[in-house]
């Protein structure tokens, strides 16, 4: 395996496709660059400003009730990289401005974060390693 492996995208379940992009576009300003239909499903492919790509995948068999849940097998959060803890500061200021629930700003030895949640409730976790 080459050792220069990233990550190019990760693939989210979501409950309402038109929903989720809409908020993947707006709160982490990402851009749709394709969309993908196959047996049962429909996906969105999201790209932030990173290059990150997120697809989100509205399965025939959702049910708009569904609710994420991070004790299951899968997906914990999503954390994404930012330079500074005034990064993370910055973020929240403008979560908060924008009325998009997240948690307080989590200060430790190693980082400092603070988590949102998208509207099926998984978290995404914006972070700065301590310098």
């Amino acid at each position: 395996m080459e050792s220069g492996t990233i990550v190019h995208h990760i693939t989210l379940s979501v409950t309402n496709l038109d929903r989720s992009t809409e908020w993947y576009c707006a709160v982490l300003d990402g851009l749709v660059v394709g969309q993908r239909s196959g047996e049962g499903f429909t996906r969105n492919l999201v790209r932030l400003p990173s290059g990150l790509i997120i697809g989100l995948t509205q399965h025939k068999a959702t049910r708009e009730t569904d609710r994420f849940d991070p004790s299951r097998v899968g997906l914990d959060h999503l954390s994404l990289a930012v330079g500074a803890p005034s990064d993370v500061r910055d973020w929240a200021a403008e979560l908060e401005a924008r009325r998009i629930p997240h948690d307080p700003i989590v200060t430790a030895a190693s980082a400092t974060l603070v988590v949102c949640y998208d509207p099926d409730g998984i978290p995404i976790e914006v972070y700065a390693p301590t310098p």
